[in-house]
């Protein structure tokens, strides 16, 4: 059956006086909201909620108070309770706010409470409401769209999730029973019938993260992971060579008494205690990084609050735990390693020191061409990524992105009717047109990558989309005037495949869809051809059918807010302040939200996946590769000190400073060799992760590959030189009298 999740208010009003199943229940709603503080206008997140809200959530103010159900009647003064950070953005947390007025819609509210910092409502992943507000303001209001709410309540102790659902359904059914009266038709009882109210946990909140928000998550994880990897083998190999400077020692323990297995669990102890400090050091970075993750993941959002992120003790705990087993599993072979010494040879400094050490450089280098092919598979999925960011941007869209400035206003929000909305248009158009560096103004009711809609005069000149055929809107296209649209190509193409569709016309529907039947007169009229624009960076084709209007001439229902446009002659920065001067000479409560160039709106809606995974993804490749790079150097540090003596012998029989570099620079050379062999097949491998994201570029793209070849390979080179130029400077007589 049909599941419901949202219901009218009288609804709600009618589950929470018959049900004996909730000890509480309050119903919610968010919208957009416009906010007027000492003159300054501004669009923000607002929930309504009936009186109930915050006692059955538990939250108490930090100051003023919340508000209660005596609160939430008709008659009574409005009131509005704010979050912690829009007290603190735009009051600095000055105490004086309880008790001041702002408007919200032209109407005063009184603010009478703060809500706790880590307080951030039901929107989880989503934009958290800065104002919190009565229930029955909202009908005041006059919110469009906005007639249907969620409703939130908490189980008695004795009571079921299947038991409350159960007797919700028997009430909600009753409910449309009486409401289709005592003549109820069959189809209407099967459609009662239907119905059905779905019960969820609320333990996560209301929303949840989109699949593509998901997607980067999962991936996060996993690349994490990969870095925690290679700094665990990076870590390894310098605690064994560290433990390898230390075999005479371990020798001389075990010499006098002390067994294997003490010398084991000190070294682990070792390993564990730097693994817990490295841990520590971690998690004070973290407390900036969350942060900057938080802004990262919310690329491209209205609200930088995505997520209400925070460390806690669960967080601390596994954190810890983690450490402490990174630190005892990458331990474990150093400190068996280091145990495995020849007594004899070894407190001697013979061969079979010589042998131990072999051993030890062996397992050494493995580890360093396993961080060499983890960074290598990074290293090019992080290119894959640029590559694809690349290629979108050089997506023909089909209109103008960089000159042209978006911006949202809300007239519907401070009480406009359609008749007085539709004039604020005309004069926000011609203030716009008029203000220094302006070329062009126009405006759009829906994105720009919807391909059709209400949109002003001048709209094609001002987006750049090129007209094929006949002419754009002008300010003679009113509500009285003949009725006219521009289409698209892919609509001509589709319904006027032979013929001229200049002067043809058509009915169309209210969901935007186009009526084919032929109207010899009337209807509207078919006056220009525009090129299609792409929904989308990735959209294949050249656009759906679609077509526009005037905003004149558009029914009631479409308008209630719109998209200004300004084509500028300068940087669309240096206008902007102008721009809002002149919005508010018409009206100093009309804000405007989302100022953007074109562009930035649709990268902001189409790519802020990519754009966040690239960032991070890039910071994660750095890392991998310095910690690479530091293994490198380690290693071949520890290659150098081994066959000191060796190179001294080489020098003092006549070997070039140049043999003795690159006999150095070839080994290191080799392990690079090894790694990138092994990172192309682990980084095909992985590629499937973002291959969902790519555009443009394959996973096996030999572009990216070979930069990120000649990457690998500078950063080995610069790794390896120091250790391989030390080499050349080694003086044969002291080298020969090494160990």
């Amino acid at each position: 059956g049909r599941t419901i999740g949202t219901f009218p208010y009288s609804i709600f009003e009618q589950i929470r006086d018959q049900n004996n199943s909730f000890s509480s229940i309050f119903a919610r709603d968010d919208s957009r909201v416009s906010v007027t503080v000492d003159g300054e206008p501004e669009m923000v997140w607002g929930d309504f909620v009936s009186g109930e809200y915050f006692e059955m959530l538990g939250v108490r103010s930090i100051a003023g108070r919340i508000f209660t159900a005596a609160d939430d009647q008709p008659g009574n003064a409005p009131v509005a309770v704010i979050s912690y950070g829009y007290w603190d953005r735009r009051f600095g947390r000055d105490a004086s706010a309880i008790g001041k007025n702002i408007y919200v819609g032209k109407i005063a509210f009184t603010i009478i409470g703060v809500t706790p910092s880590e307080f951030s409502g039901l929107n989880v992943a989503g934009g958290s409401a800065e104002l919190t507000l009565p229930m029955f303001m909202q009908r005041q209001l006059a919110l469009r769209d906005h007639n249907k709410f969620e409703i939130i309540a908490r189980l008695k102790s004795d009571v079921t999730l299947e038991q409350a659902g159960t007797e919700l359904d028997v009430i909600y059914k009753q409910l449309l029973t009486q409401t289709a009266g005592t003549q109820i038709s069959s189809d209407k009882a099967m459609e009662v019938a239907a119905q059905h109210i779905e019960l969820k946990p609320a333990l996560r909140g209301y929303s949840t993260p989109g699949d593509g928000l998901a997607t980067e998550l999962k991936i996060l994880w996993a690349v994490a992971g990969l870095v925690l990897l290679i700094c665990s083998v990076n870590v390894s190999g310098l605690l064994l060579a560290h433990a390898a400077s230390r075999q005479k020692e371990i020798a001389v323990r075990l010499s006098v008494g002390a067994s294997r297995s003490r010398l084991v669990r000190q070294l682990l102890v070792e390993s564990i205690l730097l693994a817990s400090l490295g841990g520590a050091l971690g998690l004070l970075l973290a407390v900036w990084g969350v942060d900057l993750l938080v802004h990262v993941l919310s690329y491209g959002q209205s609200s930088q609050i995505l997520f209400g992120l925070r460390l806690n003790w669960s967080l601390l705990a596994v954190t810890g735990l983690i450490s402490i087993l990174t630190g005892l599993v990458f331990g474990i072979a150093p400190a068996v390693a280091s145990t495995r010494v020849d007594l004899n040879s070894t407190l001697k400094s013979s061969e079979g020191a010589t042998q131990s050490r072999r051993f030890h450089g062996g397992l050494m280098k493995s580890l360093i061409v396993s961080q060499l092919a983890l960074s290598f598979a990074l290293l090019i999925a992080a290119g894959l990524l640029v590559r694809t960011l690349r290629e979108l941007n050089a997506v023909d869209t089909g209109f103008e992105r960089e000159r042209v400035l978006t911006m949202w206003t809300f007239p519907v929000l401070i009480g406009y009717d359609h008749a007085r909305e539709v004039r604020l248009y005309g004069q926000l158009i011609e203030k716009l047109t008029a203000t220094p560096g302006v070329q062009s103004a126009s405006l759009s009711r829906f994105s720009l990558t919807r391909g059709t809609g209400p949109v002003g005069p001048r709209f094609f000149e001002t987006m750049g989309i090129t007209m094929l055929r006949g002419r754009e809107f002008s300010s003679s296209d009113t509500e009285t005037s003949p009725k006219v649209a521009v289409i698209t190509e892919t609509t001509a193409r589709r319904f006027f495949p032979n013929e001229d569709p200049i002067g043809q016309h058509f009915s169309f529907q209210m969901g935007g869809g186009i009526n084919l039947e032929r109207l010899s007169g009337g209807g509207t009229e078919i006056v220009g051809l525009a090129r299609d624009v792409k929904r989308s960076f990735r959209d294949q084709g050249r656009g759906d059918e679609g077509f526009y209007i005037p905003y004149t001439q558009a029914p009631p229902e479409w308008l209630g807010q719109a998209v200004l446009l300004v084509r500028t002659a300068m940087n669309p920065a240096s206008v902007v302040p102008s721009i809002r001067r002149e919005i508010q000479a018409v009206d100093q409560d009309l804000a405007l939200l989302d100022i953007k160039t074109a562009g930035e709106e649709m990268e902001a809606r189409y790519l802020s996946g990519e754009h966040s995974l690239a960032i991070l993804l890039s910071f994660f490749t750095a890392l991998a590769l310095i910690l690479a790079s530091i293994g490198l150097y380690g290693t071949m540090s520890y290659t150098v000190r081994r066959r000191t003596k060796e190179i001294g012998i080489r020098i003092a029989l006549g070997a070039e400073h140049r043999d003795m570099l690159w006999m150095v620079l070839r080994e290191t050379l080799s392990l690079f060799a090894i790694g990138v062999a092994i990172g192309i097949p682990l980084a095909m491998a992985g590629s499937r992760l973002i291959s969902s994201m790519l555009f443009g570029v394959r996973a096996a793209d030999p572009l990216t590959i070979l930069l990120a070849v000649v990457v690998m390979l500078v950063i080995a080179f610069a790794a390896g030189y120091l250790p391989a130029s030390r080499a050349t400077k080694v003086d044969p007589i002291v080298a020969l009298r090494y160990e």
